[in-house]
């Protein structure tokens, strides 16, 4: 995918906005978001959205041992296994308002160790999901956060949840294992 033309927030969810309201019938438009609360717990959420209804939204919590941006990519990879396990979709676009991670998941050749097998699992995923039927297309797009974009105000608000949600699984990414040796 070629890297993305940065606008400005203001411009971009003006863009984004329209963009969304002439999608194609069964496009589904799948964001996601990370956080991280004031204890340190991450969470990541996520929200699909398809002809305007929004048909997911979820959270999952990650624990003390991850960074906003491994949360940002968890839920990347979330919003990516519930969006290409939907039956009929033509489009998946996966927004996310952390430019780091978009670029990541655009190019293959951009590499954060961190948070790089949520990345490389996310693009396989897509990959394999628009290759299995041609004229499908995958998408991953940057959003402006908390600029007034539903489907990522939702994800935002999922996230926010995951921090303080039960852990059942422990996540640890590398930035969170060099905190946790450095304190």
């Amino acid at each position: 995918m070629p890297p993305q033309t940065w606008l400005s927030k203001e411009e971009e969810t003006k863009r984004h906005q329209a963009e969304v309201e002439n999608t194609l019938p069964g496009t589904l438009v799948a964001y996601s978001d990370g956080s991280k609360d004031a204890s340190g717990n991450a969470g990541a959420g996520w929200a699909i959205i398809e002809d305007g209804a929004t048909q997911e939204v979820n959270h999952i919590a990650l624990g003390k041992w991850m960074e906003v941006a491994d949360a940002d990519a968890v839920g990347a990879l979330e919003a990516t296994k519930r969006a290409t396990a939907r039956e009929g979709a033509g489009e998946i676009w996966l927004c996310l308002d952390n430019r780091g991670v978009v670029d990541r998941l655009r190019n293959a050749a951009t590499k954060n160790s961190t948070s790089e097998e949520s990345v490389d699992e996310t693009r396989r995923i897509l990959k394999a999901w628009a290759d299995k039927t041609p004229g499908r297309l995958a998408r991953v797009l940057w959003v402006p956060g908390h600029m007034g974009i539903r489907g990522n105000e939702l994800a935002d608000t999922q996230a926010k949840l995951g921090c303080q949600g039960l852990v059942t699984e422990h996540h640890f990414s590398l930035a969170g294992a060099r905190r946790w040796r450095r304190d």
